[in-house]
């Protein structure tokens, strides 16, 4: 009787019905006991991992091609499920076992031969087929009900991270305080219609310095394609390219009008301006005499000027003489110096408010250690609990009595550890902000780009006028009284000790200075020039 050659075929994949299916090795190391038990030649070891509800493996065809040309006759597998999950691989198999082909098929449970009931390998080929289906069917349909709890399967788009810690089937996105607020200000920026994509993304890699999870620069495509993303005002497409699009239930970065604006903004070929000059106050500033928004141009191929719009617009002619940008901006910086805090309260108020900072933030790691073991404790509780169940020790009601409570201080320990992990330092940091920005504004509008000048006038004023080639703006409250209340307020919230008389009178001198010259340098604080 002709000895079979026998090629030993083990398969392992990442599918959630082969994770308790023994490892690659584990096969191979059983089926070589095996094969030395039965007295079987072994000519050939092939592993391979990849799934296999869909033909078109390459290390299976491989064992196909060697027992097609002749090189082995028989197959030593651990089940018929690791040969084929789909029709067209099984068939294939059935087809060289009756053609006798392949003589025999051996798994450590049975043999299948050439002259054995077509229907037994039928039905078993057909029982692994099927249940690739059902689970095929019952992670779709278990997706579906994800995606209509708004909770998108797969990683979080950048900006967002995914939440590791609410129950399987519930965890979203939550804000990642890295880049969240630099891809907003994408989005943000590119509503304007002042830049082109191009050169927003140059501004978001150099100056915002916006990376991938990694730390490394994202690609231009990359770029676009966060752009077009419809997942940034809280709706996700699943799958992709099927049209069903879905409500999420994390915190949207922008809104579905200013998604629709940036869409506009990528249609177009181009925007016309003049590349050479920066309109910084183009559609800003308004004339004094008729109210008329200020247009831009450049003279001599030099000097950038402002004038009204009306001036040459036959019967509403405006006597207004434009003016020149630089001395325009000096008007701007002189409005600029006289609401900037001095240095030495500046350095008061930093110092103040970061112990303040360093304060509350020990109380916040006492408190996080407090709760972190009352979740371990809540834990080994419920552990305890099945335990005992397990063993019979309590009943079922019992049991459900007990575990509901610890399941719940559970999850309710899981929400605060989640919050206080990503909560910020609230008004303490918009403190330390607004100081740092008021001693530093003048310079970080000098520094500043376009974006940059105009975020700073807007926040401290409005309406902009400007007639017989002077600047005039309305300062806005906070930045007249602010000052004069910061010291009060501090101490009323108990963040600092009251200032020695002495220094409080002479605290209170450079606040009255301040306000005295907020009218300087071409600046008024009266909205009507």
């Amino acid at each position: 009787m002709e000895r079979l050659k026998y090629i030993i075929y083990a398969r392992k994949s990442s599918e959630a019905e082969d994770r308790q299916v023994l490892s690659l090795e584990s096969q191979v190391e059983e089926l070589q006991k095996l094969a030395e038990r039965d007295g079987l030649k072994v000519t050939d070891i092939l592993t391979e991992a990849k799934s296999a509800k869909e033909p078109g493996r390459p290390i299976f065809n491989l064992m196909l091609e060697k027992i097609k040309k002749g090189e082995v006759n028989a197959i030593l597998t651990w089940k018929i499920d690791r040969l084929a999950r789909n029709p067209v691989d099984a068939g294939t198999l059935q087809w060289l076992l009756q053609q006798g082909t392949i003589k025999e098929i051996r798994t450590p449970e049975r043999i299948y031969r050439p002259e054995d009931n077509a229907l037994l390998w039928a039905v078993e080929s057909g029982m692994a087929n099927q249940f690739i289906r059902d689970l095929s069917m019952n992670t779709k349909r278990g997706l579906k009900k994800k995606c209509e709890k708004g909770y998108k399967p797969g990683l979080a788009p950048l900006g967002y991270l995914n939440d590791k810690l609410s129950l399987k089937g519930e965890r979203g996105y939550f804000p990642d305080p890295e880049r969240f607020h630099i891809i907003q200000r994408i989005f943000k920026t590119l509503t304007t219609g002042l830049y082109t994509p191009a050169e927003v993304y140059k501004m978001a890699i150099k100056e915002w310095e916006l990376t991938d999870r990694n730390g490394k620069p994202i690609s231009k495509a990359r770029f676009y394609e966060i752009l077009r993303s419809p997942d940034y005002y809280g709706e996700f497409e699943y799958p992709k390219g099927s049209g069903q699009f879905y409500k999420g239930s994390y915190e949207p970065m922008i809104t579905k009008e200013e998604w629709d604006l940036v869409q506009q903004v990528l249609k177009r070929k181009g925007i016309r301006r003049n590349r050479t000059y920066m309109h910084s106050f183009r559609g800003l500033l308004r004339c004094g005499e008729c109210g008329a928004v200020l247009t831009s141009y450049v003279a001599k191929k030099r000097w950038l000027y402002y004038e009204c719009s009306r001036k040459k617009q036959g019967k509403t002619f405006c006597s207004q003489k434009p003016i020149r940008e630089d001395v325009l901006e000096e008007q701007i910086l002189k409005v600029l110096s006289s609401i900037e805090i001095p240095e030495e309260i500046h350095k008061w108020a930093i110092n103040a408010l970061k112990a303040e900072q360093e304060k509350r933030r020990k109380e916040r790691e006492k408190n996080l250690r407090h709760y972190h073991q009352m979740y371990k404790a809540t834990l080994d509780k419920i552990d305890q609990l099945i335990h005992m169940k397990t063993e019979g020790l309590i009943t079922e009601e019992e049991f459900r009595r007990n575990i509901e409570p610890l399941r719940e201080k559970k999850n309710h320990i899981e929400n605060f550890l989640r919050n206080q992990e990503y909560k910020d330092e609230s008004w303490i940091d918009d403190a330390i902000s607004y100081v740092e920005v008021m001693k530093k504004v003048k310079e970080a509008y000098i520094n500043g780009d376009i974006s940059v000048k105009r975020t700073i006038l807007k926040c401290i004023g409005s309406e902009f006028i400007v007639k017989d080639k002077k600047f005039f703006i309305k300062i806005e409250p906070i930045f007249e009284v602010r000052t004069k209340e910061l010291e009060g307020m501090l101490i009323q919230e108990g963040v600092f000790e009251p200032l020695e008389n002495e220094k409080k009178q002479e605290f209170n001198r450079d606040f009255e200075t301040l306000g005295e010259n907020h009218s300087g340098g071409g600046g008024r604080r009266d909205s009507n020039p």
